[in-house]
Parts: structure tokens; sequence; C-alpha cells
């Protein structure tokens, strides 16, 4: 019985882990290209990956990003809550192009929205699409085509 004591919270903590993504950050991984610059970012294809974005992330690469892909053309809005990492959002129109960029502080309840229908928003460490010389207009490309939300 102690034994058995002694096992079920291990038990418990694995079952809880198998329950989730093993990246922790959504989706496959997408590489995506912006003049050159090269990011692996782990992408949101559905609601509930969306929602879970980048929440309890506390460190992200200089060359990882999230991705999240929406079904369709339109205004989104993003918060940082639970999100411990400064933030650089890029909204991304269907064809690839970079319609806005914003910064976004860790925390954050400050709804930033999109000033047009988008269909990817793309996230990396605050200032780094700055840093590259990244900016609205740019091109962004997906490696094979850009993913399809799934609902």
């Amino acid at each position: 019985m102690k034994r058995l004591n002694r096992l079920l919270p291990l038990w418990f903590c694995a079952l809880l882990l198998s329950a989730c993504p093993s990246s922790g950050r959504g989706g496959p991984e997408t590489v995506i290209t912006i003049g050159g610059n090269r990011f692996t970012a782990w992408t949101a294809l559905t609601a509930r990956d969306r929602t879970q974005g980048l929440m309890g992330v506390r460190e992200l690469g200089p060359d990882e990003a999230m991705l999240f892909v929406f079904p369709g053309d339109q205004r989104v809005s993003f918060w940082m809550k639970d999100t411990p990492l400064p933030l650089s959002i890029a909204f991304i129109d269907r064809r690839g192009i970079i319609r806005q960029i914003d910064d976004m502080e860790p925390f954050s309840l400050r709804r930033i929205s999109s000033q047009n229908a988008i269909r990817y928003v793309l996230e990396v460490n605050q200032g780094r699409f700055a840093q590259l010389g990244i900016s609205v207009g740019d091109q962004a490309e997906a490696e094979g085509g850009w993913p399809r939300a799934e609902d």
C-alpha cells in the first residue's frame, strides 16, 4: 500500500504530461522565411491551439516562432494573458504579405487587433523583426506552402 501511495503521484503526473503536446507550443513545425530570415514556427492549426498560443512558455530561441493559422480571412485580436515572454506579432494576409507589426508586453490584458483581415499571425521574441529589418509590406513564405487551419 505504501508503494502504491508513492507511485500514484508519479502516475498522475505522467498522465497529465501525456495529454499535452510534446513541444507545449501547438501542432507541427513550419519554416517561415521573410527576407532570407528563417523561423522555425510551432503551428497553431486549431481553435484550441490558437487559444493556448505561447501561454506559459518561458523561453523562445532567436529564430523560433509561433504561427497561428486561421480558417479564413478575418480581423483578429491577441493578448498576453499568462504569457511571460515579450513578443512581436506580425499580422499576415493570405498572400503572405505582412500587414501590421506590433509589440506585446508579458501578461498584458491589452488587446492588439489586426487593422485588416488576415489569415496568419507570426509571434517572435520582441524586437526580432526590427533587428532583422523585417517590416510591413515584406513577403513571408512558408516552406512547402502555407498550412491550413483544421477547424
